[in-house]
């Protein structure tokens, strides 16, 4: 961002688009400075603004490419900073990003199933491990180092 943000400063177009793209910039690297406010005036309960989800610095990317690719001007000899490289870099975030969404949709419900079948079944993780503590206590001394151990594992039932 910072290299194709300064090569854009040194183009000759209007002060606007130069501040548009510099703010674009600002808002995928995510430094911008917090507005200084008050304390004795301002509430304390206030909503973020923060835009630094991968989403939104995907969606965020794709716009500053468009602002810099709708000037002519903008042709740098390097290869990382051109207009095809910043998309290429786009699209593939776009893919990397969708894939981790996927994934981690699958984690969810992988969790969810197991947590049913352990935990949300008829005969469930926390009952048997009640029965088999109080099958464990009715053996006496026999079963005392069983129950000793078996008494460690921690269960918590889920609500």
């Amino acid at each position: 961002m910072t290299k194709s943000s300064n090569y854009a400063k040194s183009l000759d177009i209007s002060s606007t688009d130069k501040e548009n793209i510099a703010n674009q910039a600002k808002k995928i690297r995510g430094d911008q400075k917090p507005k200084s406010v008050n304390p004795e005036t301002t509430e304390t309960d206030s909503i973020s603004t923060s835009q630094m989800s991968y989403d939104s610095r995907i969606a965020n990317l794709d716009t500053y490419t468009t602002q810099l690719a709708s000037h002519t001007e903008y042709a740098p000899n390097e290869t990382e900073i051109q207009i095809a490289s910043l998309q290429a870099l786009q699209s593939n975030l776009v893919t990397l990003s969708q894939a981790v969404n996927s994934a981690g949709n699958a984690l969810i419900t992988a969790r969810k199933n197991r947590n049913d079948i352990l935990y949300n079944n008829q005969i469930n993780v926390i009952q048997l491990i009640k029965d088999v503590k109080s099958y464990l206590k009715s053996l006496g001394d026999a079963g005392k180092p069983y129950y000793n151990a078996i008494v460690k594992l921690q269960f918590k039932e889920t609500k």
